[in-house]
């Protein structure tokens, strides 16, 4: 999953507590389901701040889902953490993240996935060449086998009425 949490200001409008309490309901239905877990995103939660209220929760949280943040770096140009990459703790999906280049503010992350390549299907597929048929000795093979056909059809009707009359 990729989030963006849009920063809470007194321009929006939008409380503080609306996105932890969206993004726990979705941790906890995502934490039950099987298989692998990868979030990644803008959060907007200082998570190298320990003073900050919503880093704690944010934290709790992820604990509480068996889950774990992975970034140990800045990613914002003024010091902070504010991009995550989550996944299921004790599992071996994240193999690394890495710092990349700055772009506008934040930096990009890298991320190494422990992931095999699908080994692909192999599939035969028949091919012919119809721009290479003969026209006229296509429709004449046509016509011999449906009149063949219509005597088959015929024969049968014939046989399945006799054995119901």
């Amino acid at each position: 999953a990729v989030i963006y949490r849009v920063p809470p200001s007194n321009k929006n409008n939008i409380p503080r507590s609306r996105f932890l309490e969206e993004f726990a309901d979705f941790t906890e239905t995502m934490s039950i389901t099987g298989g692998k877990i990868l979030v990644v995103g803008d959060f907007n939660i200082p998570w190298d701040s320990n003073s900050d209220p919503e880093k704690q929760l944010l934290l709790d949280l992820l604990s509480s889902c068996n889950l774990n943040q992975h970034v140990t770096f800045a990613t914002h140009l003024h010091g902070h953490t504010l991009d995550y990459v989550i996944g299921r703790s004790g599992d071996d999906l994240i193999s690394s993240v890495t710092c990349g280049d700055v772009v506008a503010d934040h930096a990009l992350l890298k991320i190494a996935l422990n992931s095999d390549k699908p080994i692909p299907k192999r599939q035969k597929i028949t091919t012919r060449k119809i721009a290479s048929i003969d026209v006229s000795s296509f429709q004449t093979d046509l016509s011999h086998q449906l009149a063949d056909l219509v005597i088959l059809l015929r024969s049968i009707i014939l046989i399945m009425l006799s054995s119901l009359s």
